[in-house]
């Protein structure tokens, strides 16, 4: 009895004066999923914010109540996918049931919502009914904004991002005490090519030193944490786990962050085993470690920068990056078409011979990687 009547307390502290709940809405919520190519429930833990959220209105017996809802500016309602109305404020908003129940002749409408800043669902979406009689409970009800704001839940994901974050902020500090020439190397302008990196030749010629395979598994650890901060919404997904639990649980991301480094790092070592022993097939033995030297430099400029330009822009605006994440294919392949040109004009200027055999190379050598990487975390 105890819990029920303070359940009902915090249930009217959310609304205006005078108003209680008869259905609550936000419990039916429903998002269009691209994957079944139909709605599906709302799951938080899944979905988190997003641009359009939908609920069905049954009009029977509901029509001489109010539709009650709090929405944010710029956000669009329709109704049967027809525009209604356009929130320009931040605040409650009243609908009569049966003013909507003459728009169309049916016994439910489909109510969806649009906000391009992923600002939804909306934190309340009801049937309510004013009360008659004011008493010590509704006069009490003031505030609603802030009393939401206490509501929202803790998003684990921003927690497990940051965290992960600092620990590749953590490894750079060790990498650049340790091994800070041997990481100006490769964090460079300048390519193999280049005189003043002609004479030191140790880095490029011992690809399986300790320097090289620390500073390749730091780059491994910057590329999983791109992987995992584009592709946080689909990660459960992608491993085909229907249980949400795991979408709040630290201790997965965490292992999923190492396993997609852990793959990163085993790839990058068997492009190494790759090159090799296709360079040894076709008589271009001489390329092999500077093209390993001139794919890692290359990433080496890309990879930190555009983590950098990723957590600064989550930080900020982090439905910004969700907006950004289906134009990242395009970004990636861009950035391996580049690397490609450039590797390709780099080995050609080392080897005064068999440029068709290069080519057939790095085609080889670039292409299945490439393919690989696509099949593994995609």
């Amino acid at each position: 009895m105890v819990l029920l009547m303070a359940q009902a307390k915090a249930q009217v502290q959310l609304l205006p004066e005078n108003y209680f709940i008869i259905s609550d809405l936000t419990e039916s919520y429903q998002v269009y999923d691209e994957k079944y190519e139909s709605y599906v429930p709302y799951i938080k833990r899944v979905y988190q914010n997003t641009q359009t959220i939908s609920a069905w209105l049954p009009l029977h017996k509901n029509k001489p109540y109010t539709l009650l809802l709090y929405a944010y500016p710029k956000t669009y309602f329709f109704i049967d996918k027809k525009l209604v109305y356009k929130f320009d404020k931040e605040g409650w908003y009243f609908f009569s049931i049966d003013s909507l129940a003459r728009i169309k002749n049916k016994s439910h409408l489909f109510l969806t919502f649009y906000h391009e800043d992923y600002r939804l669902p909306l934190p309340t979406l009801c049937i309510a009914s004013k009360q008659t009689v004011t008493d010590k409970l509704a006069k009490k009800t003031k505030e609603p904004i802030s009393l939401q704001i206490l509501q929202r839940q803790k998003k684990v994901i921003r927690d497990v991002i940051t965290s992960i974050f600092l620990l590749v902020l953590v490894v750079f500090t060790l990498v650049w005490i340790y091994y800070r020439k041997n990481f100006l190397r490769y964090y460079s302008l300048r390519s193999s090519r280049s005189v003043l990196i002609r004479n030191e030749i140790l880095l490029m010629s011992k690809p399986f030193s300790l320097a090289n395979l620390i500073l390749v598994l730091f780059l491994s650890l910057v590329i999983g944490f791109v992987y995992v901060l584009i592709r946080q919404e689909k990660a459960l997904s992608i491993l085909q786990i229907n249980n949400t639990y795991w979408a709040d649980n630290i201790g997965f991301w965490w292992l999923f962050y190492l396993a997609i480094s852990i793959c990163i790092f085993a790839l990058l070592i068997f492009k190494y085993v790759l090159n090799w022993f296709f360079a040894n097939l076709l008589g271009l033995e001489k390329i092999v470690n500077i093209h390993y030297f001139e794919y890692i430099r290359l990433s080496y400029l890309f990879y930190p920068n555009f983590a950098l330009f990723l957590i600064l822009l989550y930080l900020s605006f982090p439905y910004r990056v969700t907006q950004i994440v289906p134009y990242m294919p395009y970004i990636f392949v861009s950035f391996y078409v580049l690397q490609i040109i450039f590797l390709l004009f780099y080995i050609y200027h080392s080897l005064n011979s068999k440029k068709l055999y290069i080519f057939y190379y790095l085609c080889i050598t670039e292409l299945t990687l490439f393919l690989m990487s696509i099949k593994i975390l995609m």
